[in-house]
């Protein structure tokens, strides 16, 4: 049951860091952001798809982290991982809201 958690945990983190690299080097027309998606194509022609970009692949990024060292704590039996995981997992969240928070501003 550990092999699958580490081995699950594992493919979390490299889909997380492939989605991140992706959505900030990646082709110019895929962005993974729930309000440009929801947006018209009107809509859509007046966003700054820079700033979603990095917001989607910071996101992704921080995700990453937080999978990695959840699957480093049951790699090595590391408690104290899970306290650092929770406050990486806690920046992302207000980073997201943040940054959404400074996008409707705009």
């Amino acid at each position: 049951m550990l092999k699958l958690i580490i081995a699950s945990g594992l493919v979390v983190t490299v889909c997380s860091f492939t989605l991140s690299f992706l959505a900030y080097f990646g082709k110019k027309d895929v962005i993974l952001n729930k309000t440009y998606m929801q947006a018209s194509a009107e809509e859509r022609k007046n966003m700054d798809i820079k700033a979603y970009r990095k917001q989607t692949a910071i996101f992704f990024f921080l995700m990453a982290i937080v999978s990695l060292l959840n699957t480093l704590m049951y790699i090595f039996q590391a408690p104290f991982l899970r306290y650092i995981s929770l406050v990486v997992l806690i920046i992302a969240g207000v980073y997201y809201i943040v940054s959404k928070i400074e996008y409707f501003l705009l």
